[in-house]
């Protein structure tokens, strides 16, 4: 079995420190890469955010333009359906017309009938 030393233990302690002090700057090493992570992951976030109010400013503009879109269609069908029942009772009014000059004539050749 050896036998430690001082200067043995001495060196064992350095070599130990030195092993500390390498890991220890691996790890400022590997959390200056965490930060950088960190920033780089913001901004995405940002970007993101950004995306996000740019849809939404899309979605309600286009609700706005669909709403109008809808409101000018009904509007057109209802002058579309005014006219057409413009159109259909001057069309009754003649059927009327033509069906009471019918009616006087065949009651004027059944009057001129019964009186021959």
């Amino acid at each position: 079995m050896q036998a430690w030393t001082d200067d043995r233990m001495d060196d064992l302690v350095n070599r130990v420190d030195a092993c500390f002090e390498r890991v220890d700057r691996q790890f400022e090493k590997v959390e200056k890469r965490f930060e950088q992570v960190d920033r780089r992951f913001e901004q995405i976030d940002r970007r993101f955010e950004q995306i996000d109010k740019r849809f939404e400013q899309q979605r309600v503009e286009t609700a706005r333009q669909f709403e109008q879109q809808r409101t000018e269609t009904n509007q057109r069908f209802e002058e579309q359906r005014a006219e057409t029942h413009e159109l259909l009772m001057a069309i009754n009014k003649r059927i009327d017309m033509l069906f009471l000059a019918y009616l006087t004539s065949a009651f004027g050749v059944i009057a001129a009938l019964i009186a021959s």
